[in-house]
């Protein structure tokens, strides 16, 4: 456990790739996302909950989101599927127009 402030915490979590800022983890403490225990100004809280936190920030709404069952993990997985064949297909057709401009003939 380490007791941090508000700014420390804010720190913690921008080096782990989550942008925010002291209201927002200000917020995240009240509402509960954040674990942690209030002592005054200081907070005591375990490095491995702002792991956790920073976990769920990054894979929120993906198959991959802690939680879930199984139905709504293929669910996603296949939506993600269907976005990624259609980049495929712009990609490729982006491809071909721009083989075409260099005068190269498309597979």
């Amino acid at each position: 456990m380490e007791i941090l402030t508000i700014p420390e915490i804010e720190i913690k979590i921008r080096d782990l790739g989550v942008s925010c800022d002291c209201r927002m983890v200000e917020d995240w403490l009240k509402d509960g996302s954040l674990k942690s225990n209030k002592d005054g100004e200081h907070y005591l809280i375990d490095p491995q909950d702002i792991d956790d936190f920073v976990y769920d920030c990054q894979w929120d709404g993906t198959p991959f989101e802690r939680g879930i069952n199984d139905t709504e993990k293929i669910e996603r997985l296949l939506l993600e599927i269907r976005d990624l064949k259609k980049q495929i297909s712009k990609l490729r057709d982006e491809n071909v127009k721009l083989e075409f401009q260099l005068g190269k003939e498309p597979f």
